[in-house]
């Protein structure tokens, strides 16, 4: 991702479009870590470090597009559960209302990209 921001040509957009500053953008549960790294009128994109569980919501005007990056975690979204490898996309469409994310690596945090709408 950080080699991503970087070779994108930011000249010319406008600086609300541009990256936001790796700056914790919520103060989840747990010591858990959410940055907001981008955020347009059409989109916001979050880089997540989910080290126990993350409840999620989710309102009735935009969906979650889940990517995980690296670890494992469970999802749980009403009777539902998953569990996600790295390298999957998930779609949490905004039914759900919300959604709880467990990370299972015993070796650290599970870091996923998620994307949605502002």
């Amino acid at each position: 991702i950080e080699q991503a921001m970087k070779v994108i040509q930011w000249q010319g957009i406008p600086a609300a479009c541009q990256p936001m500053p790796s700056v914790p953008a919520a103060a989840p549960q747990k010591g858990n870590i959410i940055v907001e790294r981008l955020r347009t009128p059409y989109f916001r994109f979050e880089e997540l470090s989910v080290v126990g569980t993350l409840d999620c919501l989710l309102d009735t005007h935009s969906f979650h597009a889940l990517f995980l990056e690296k670890g494992l975690v469970r999802i749980k979204a009403g009777s539902m559960l998953m569990d996600v490898k790295p390298g999957t996309t998930i779609l949490m469409p905004d039914c759900l209302k919300k959604y709880e994310m467990a990370n299972l690596d015993t070796t650290g945090a599970s870091k996923l990209l998620r994307i949605s709408l502002p």
